[in-house]
């Protein structure tokens, strides 16, 4: 089927059934076959309106990559200061405005999951709210392992002592390629934390010695390193193993950055002497951890 345009595509005036050139300015009649024709007619005869919806197109694709992120970034900023001001709600706001941005911000989920979690602690003990935003947001992580959102997924499945999910998450961030000597350093304490919850006392001190070797080395991490040796004492001590459970406590204070970090060390040492019936040797141990604390 033959259709020929009613307008000529060079001067625009009326064209008659059959006209083969142009009456005006002598320019040949085009005739187009088939359903493309009138495709073909505004593709020719229109291609300024293309042009611009193209450049519309492109620049409200340019605007979302430039302003979607600074929008969302603003909006994140302010729930960082609302939860470092300690205004929860206010911060749940927050993040909840950067995430209608944003859907798949790992900030602000991150963000929604520590302000609940904190709303938690004066509001009831529900974690499934926070637990689901963590868990958005390590799998809107680029590498889908979160070192922080896996971390905070574990403390809380410590919480509600499901101790075998915590030490799984714990695993999952001793696993990763990119993660700091710290962060790895307190994954294995706090797998090893589950571990003697699940009465794993061998498993446990293994990862706590795994702790304590990592944090030996770095120069910030006494603390994580008197947590590791402290737990360790404690696990030992489970297990009626006095002498290595004494060897953790004296290790822990050898290091202690200040003493109100190794007040429980304290006390178990000097219970452990005072057990073992070295009195003398409790009390040096209760003078020297204590006296700076009266």
């Amino acid at each position: 089927m033959e259709i020929q345009p009613k307008e000529c595509e060079n001067c625009g005036i009326s064209l008659s059934e059959g006209d083969k050139f142009c009456p005006m300015c002598k320019t040949p009649v085009e005739v187009s076959k088939g359903r493309l024709a009138y495709f073909k007619k505004v593709s020719r005869t229109r291609p300024g309106v293309l042009l611009f919806i193209g450049a519309l197109i492109g620049i409200v694709v340019l605007a979302s990559a430039i302003y979607v992120p600074q929008y969302t970034e603003n909006w994140n900023n302010k729930g960082d200061d609302a939860l470092n001001t300690r205004h929860f709600e206010e911060a749940v706001k927050y993040y909840s405005n950067a995430l209608n941005i944003d859907p798949s911000s790992e900030d602000a989920l991150n963000g929604l999951g520590d302000a609940y979690l904190n709303l938690i602690s004066a509001q009831g003990n529900n974690y499934a709210l926070p637990l689901s935003y963590y868990e958005k947001a390590n799998k809107c992580n680029k590498t889908g392992n979160s070192t922080y959102a896996l971390n905070k997924m574990g403390m809380i499945y410590l919480s509600i002592e499901d101790y075998d999910s915590a030490q799984k998450i714990f695993q999952r961030i001793i696993d990763q390629d990119q993660k700091s000597p710290l962060d790895l350093a307190n994954a294995w304490y706090s797998k090893g934390v589950a571990l003697k919850q699940l009465n794993d006392s061998k498993g446990a001190i293994d990862c706590f010695n795994k702790s304590i070797a990592i944090s030996a080395s770095e120069i910030n991490s006494r603390p994580q390193r008197q947590k590791a040796l402290l737990a360790m004492g404690e696990t030992f001590s489970s297990e009626n193993e006095s002498k290595k459970a004494e060897q953790c406590y004296k290790e822990a204070l050898d290091i202690s950055v200040d003493c109100g970090n190794c007040k429980n060390a304290c006390h178990n040492l000097i219970k452990n002497l005072q057990d073992a019936g070295r009195p003398e040797e409790a009390k040096k141990y209760d003078e020297k951890c204590f006296s700076s604390l009266t």
